[in-house]
């Protein structure tokens, strides 16, 4: 039991760390060049204006035009979208007195979410590859006991190969990635893709040790078949 509970303990680890960078943005990523829809949501206001928007490069627009309202929805067609990074846009409405906001959106080749710098990339893919390292140790190994009591360990090759095998691909995945980004290249596209892979093989870990939860609570005894094992 105490090895179930170990491998839960390893999936949550890897839920608390496998997980995505959030966006920096309040309204989203968008590719470049497409058209953003600019929003402010105001239940209050009779009114909400466009003041400028500021682009990537330090650039400020000036627009001080109304935006369109639909319920309590205001927005305005952005289309000025061909620099890559964040825009920061400034709106005014009138709740009792003009109050003013800014909000932020991104702007990336792919419209995903943009590459990381090479530090980061090298933090993040670090953190993933020691949990499922350590997936491949712990997991990959019961203490048991045969006929004579005598304590020994079991190593499960299975859970090894699987734990060490994926931290190997994402350190060559680490490595190719540093490489696209010194060659410029955008690789917001292969992160997506692969924070996807590692979910469903969380998923699929997730599921093993449910199903081995579920045998060992309908079968008990099977514990006792292979001598007196040591949870």
């Amino acid at each position: 039991m105490k090895e179930i509970n170990r491998i839960i303990g390893l999936i949550a680890l890897l839920l608390l760390l496998v997980s995505g960078v959030s966006a920096i943005s309040d309204i989203g990523v968008f590719k470049q060049g497409e058209v953003v829809q600019l929003i402010q949501i105001c239940d209050s206001c009779s009114f909400v204006n466009l003041d400028s928007v500021s682009l990537p490069d330090g650039e400020i627009i000036i627009f001080n035009e109304s935006m369109t309202r639909a319920s309590f929805t205001y927005n305005f067609s952005f289309s000025d979208t061909s620099q890559l990074g964040v825009y920061t846009y400034f709106v005014c409405g009138d709740k009792s007195v003009l109050v003013c906001e800014s909000l932020t959106f991104e702007v990336t080749p792919s419209g995903f979410i943009s590459s990381l710098s090479s530090l980061s990339l090298i933090f993040g893919f670090s953190i993933i590859i020691i949990a499922f390292a350590l997936v491949g140790f712990f997991g990959g190994q019961r203490l048991v006991k045969d006929e004579s009591g005598k304590e020994s360990v079991k190593q499960l090759l299975g859970v090894k190969f699987f734990g060490y095998g994926v931290a190997l691909i994402e350190l060559l995945l680490l490595i190719f990635l540093l490489y696209l980004q010194s060659l410029g290249v955008d690789v917001s596209v292969l992160l997506n893709v692969n924070f996807k892979v590692l979910m469903v093989l969380i998923g699929f870990i997730g599921l093993t040790a449910l199903f081995l939860f579920m045998l060992k609570l309908m079968n008990p005894s099977d514990d006792l078949k292979v001598g007196d094992r040591k949870w």
